[in-house]
């Protein structure tokens, strides 16, 4: 397969980083379109899921090619004037946007000639805009963006992304790993900063982690790259590191690789799209939590401050506590009582009232997100939230900007902006929370 055109690194029409059609030397007029992105073990469903996520973490949120993407964004909020697809900066890589114009009038002349109506875009088609170091005037990006917009240019993004996707992952699976979690990682650093850089974490990881590919170990790679290069624009440096700590979330709670039947089929968790499809199963197999039943986990239910509590204690709790709690409603003999004392003793709650823990009260998403905070933030630093029903003097609005800053939570609407305090916490969301803050210690 031709491996030309690893230009990926570039910047949309408003500066947002984003991925580019695949740049070649010359414009084809039979640009080569792959009807499935399969290699081996990876799916056209893992491409699906992989898909969803560079689109989230490009575009906020906002429909971006056939797809919308908003159910995968938990940390940043859409940027209002991002485009549907970039095009490149024109001087570096403006080949990949110019390959993608191309694809556009290779489908249909006929509404590329209806859109460039003085034939502007059409006439560049042949030139190398690189060496030209082309800068197209504010009418003609304007004409630009009207193609990719159109239906037909979707389609084209998502063609080109199918694409540039097969070569990086059959890369992956030649040199390195079948492994599909793996695979994605490969292609996100790929499509980042190119194949050289890809190549160079994935090297790290063969020579400093034995060739184990795990994401934990691609993750310290890619530290590991920093702190020799010092470069905060490397592949590795702080300014992706956000982007690469979402691919590590999103891998492991969309990417799936836990088999249901070895863990005790759930009858009621069986989708594997759920948000909290592989948060159940990673608290089941953990010993975070049990199913309400033999064959039910009941991710509709509600918890309550006892239940909650008794989670946290489970996973990340030090055994016996020998100071008893004092509080009236949480009797010696009840399931829950070391792990109340344990939360006392450890400041992550002081109860409902003087004396009293709360035990049968519902958790609210304020509470189990405070308590989480006091765990793994040790309840200190200053956050802010942008959420409409989260006062800032409210005691859980530290707790809540952190959670939404680790990519903990993204709240309950995007259109509302609201995080629903005061709303009982679902089993599933519990665990769900859980799941994220464990992955982030």
């Amino acid at each position: 397969m031709n491996k030309i055109g690893r230009k990926l690194l570039c910047l949309s029409l408003t500066g947002v980083l984003a991925f580019a059609a695949p740049a070649a030397s010359v414009v084809s007029s039979a640009i080569p379109v792959y009807a499935d992105v399969s290699v081996g073990n990876f799916t056209d469903d893992d491409f699906n899921v992989f898909i969803n996520m560079i689109g989230a973490c490009e575009s906020g949120g906002l429909v971006y090619g056939q797809r919308d993407y908003s159910t995968y964004v938990s940390l940043a909020d859409s940027w209002g004037a991002e485009q549907t697809i970039t095009i490149g900066w024109w001087s570096a890589y403006g080949n990949a946007g110019r390959n993608l114009l191309q694809r556009i009038y290779n489908a249909d002349p006929a509404l590329f000639q209806s859109i460039d109506t003085d034939g502007s875009i059409q006439s560049m088609l042949n030139q190398d805009w690189e060496a030209l170091r082309w800068e197209p005037t504010s009418a003609q990006r304007d004409v630009i963006v009207r193609l990719i917009t159109t239906d037909v240019g979707k389609k084209c993004q998502d063609e080109a992304f199918k694409e540039i996707t097969k070569i990086f992952v059959e890369d992956c699976q030649d040199a390195y790993t079948d492994d599909v979690r793996a695979t994605m990682m490969y292609a996100e650093i790929g499509m980042l900063g190119g194949e050289a850089a890809a190549n160079r974490i994935f090297n790290r990881v063969v020579r400093n982690y034995a060739s184990d590919f795990s994401l934990d170990n691609i993750m310290s790679a890619l530290s590991d790259d920093q702190r020799e290069s010092g470069n905060p624009h490397a592949v590795s440096g702080a300014v992706y590191n956000t982007r690469h700590r979402l691919f590590y979330q999103w891998i492991n709670e969309y990417v799936n690789t836990v088999d249901p039947q070895a863990n005790g089929v759930f009858t009621d968790v069986q989708n594997n799209s759920s948000y909290y499809f592989a948060p159940v199963y990673w608290a089941h197999e953990n010993g975070v939590t049990a199913g309400t039943s033999d064959t039910t986990f009941s991710p509709s239910n509600t918890t309550t401050r006892a239940q909650i509590i008794t989670w946290l204690y489970r996973l990340i709790g030090n055994g016996a506590v020998s100071a008893d709690a004092g509080f009236t409603d949480v009797p010696a003999t009840s399931y829950y009582y070391q792990a109340v004392n344990w939360a006392k003793q450890s400041g992550i709650t002081v109860g409902v009232s003087d004396g009293v823990f709360g035990s049968d009260v519902n958790c609210t998403r304020a509470q189990i997100i405070t308590m989480l905070y006091r765990c793994y933030a040790s309840g200190t630093g200053s956050y802010t939230s942008s959420f409409s029903d989260v006062s800032p003097d409210a005691y859980y609005y530290n707790a809540v900007g952190w959670a939404v800053q680790n990519g903990i939570t993204s709240g309950t609407s995007t259109t509302a902006n609201t995080f629903s305090p005061d709303k009982v916490c679902t089993r599933a969301e519990a665990v769900t929370f859980l799941y994220r803050a464990a992955s982030r210690s």
